[in-house]
């Protein structure tokens, strides 16, 4: 009986324990941040951000939509009648 305690600590469990460490997975890791994903998102950041500010109205986006007709149809008005 007292044999046995010490051949369960011997036990294959403990062999397979650092084999779990050792798998591909630690590998899977490290891949996943040098994946293609980095890359697009500092360029999703730099694409639109930059296509947008270079129009200059087109920063503003709804404002500027907004006000571009309102302007426009508000002349309109007077002048129809």
């Amino acid at each position: 009986a007292d044999a046995e305690p010490p051949a369960d600590a011997e036990q294959p469990a403990d062999a397979e324990q650092p084999a779990a460490e050792e798998q591909p997975a630690g590998e899977e890791q490290p891949a996943a941040e040098d994946r293609p994903a980095a890359e697009e998102q500092p360029a999703a950041e730099e694409q639109p951000a930059d296509a947008e500010p270079a129009g200059g109205p087109s920063t503003t986006g709804q404002p500027t939509a907004g006000d571009a007709p309102r302007p426009v149809i508000a002349q309109r008005d007077p002048d129809g009648s």
